[in-house]
């Protein structure tokens, strides 16, 4: 049997190298949806009145109220992060009954999520690794969260809309006053509000929200240790 073509499996079937990956992540959200009109002065204006992120660094305390396929229920959550335009964000759910129901660590390059009571996890490169999945959904949320609106990152605007370029490579963002709208390939998309997240076959919701901004935080509480 002759060896599989270099590029493809065992099947046959194309297999794209990161790099041209990245390539189609970029043209896939090209064709998803027209760009918006070059920003005038008064949108650049716009953005340099927005507050940045609570920071350097930042506690987020609050009740969540979760439905997906993945994990449902009534969760404590506490983050931890560094913001700025190099986020790094831990995430830990924690259910009413004591323990862990998940400890989530995302930044730009990487997402690794563990559910502590049955060992799984993922420990994806982004975003050649990264699938549609709600720890996608919430890793990258929780990123453009903590990282600054600037004007370097508008690349259009029209009626209070702004479409911006992304934190994470092959996703896409666009933001008004009131919501937040980020996609990832052709087809997912998600909706982001101040304190709810909505996406087919997930909805999270937050309640009783605590934001403590900190001007110094130990990074090593910004790391996941499996135990």
């Amino acid at each position: 049997q002759s060896p599989p073509m270099k590029g493809t499996n065992e099947s046959g079937m194309f297999v794209p190298s990161g790099q041209t990956y990245r390539k189609l992540l970029s043209i896939l959200a090209c064709l998803a949806g027209c760009g918006l009109p070059a920003p005038t002065p008064g949108d650049y204006a716009f953005v340099r009145s927005l507050p940045p992120p609570p920071g350097p660094y930042v506690r987020v305390r609050a009740t969540a109220d979760l439905e997906s396929n993945a994990l449902s229920g009534t969760f404590e959550v506490l983050i931890l992060a560094r913001s700025g335009p190099r986020p790094l964000v831990r995430l830990q759910l924690l259910p009413d009954l004591g323990g862990k129901a998940l400890d989530l660590l995302v930044s730009p390059e990487r997402l690794t999520g563990w559910f502590p009571a049955t060992g799984e996890g993922v420990d994806w490169a982004l975003p050649d690794d990264a699938c549609a999945h709600p720890l996608l959904f919430i890793g990258i949320t929780l990123l453009e969260r903590f990282t600054p609106v600037t004007e370097d990152r508008v690349l259009g605007a029209s009626g209070g809309q702004f479409e911006l370029a992304p934190v994470v490579e092959g996703s896409r963002v666009r933001f008004t006053a009131a919501e937040w709208r980020i996609g990832w390939g052709p087809w997912v998309r998600w909706i982001v509000r101040k304190d709810e997240v909505l996406a087919p076959e997930f909805h999270l919701k937050l309640r009783d929200l605590r934001i403590a901004p900190l001007g110094s935080l130990d990074e090593n509480l910004l790391r996941i240790e499996r135990r």
